[in-house]
């Protein structure tokens, strides 16, 4: 079986992450796993659009990777 890892980054109420773990499992037929929270990378936030970039917290994490990855 195939396994989908969830990062969080930043604070992530505990039952958002297990509804998450469930509900992707459900869907996609992988077993989640989740792994320790990541801190935000700096100058992610665009506060003109109200938005994260997900380029530059991709890049991080690929920079970055978990300890287990």
């Amino acid at each position: 079986m195939s396994t989908l890892y969830l990062v969080p980054f930043g604070e992530i109420p505990a039952p958002v992450l297990s509804y998450l773990q469930r509900i992707l499992g459900e869907r996609f037929g992988y077993r989640v796993e989740t792994w320790d929270r990541m801190p935000l990378p700096g100058q992610s936030f665009d506060s003109a659009r109200g938005q994260y970039h997900s380029s530059l917290i991709l890049g991080h994490l690929r920079k970055n990777p978990p300890s287990a990855a």
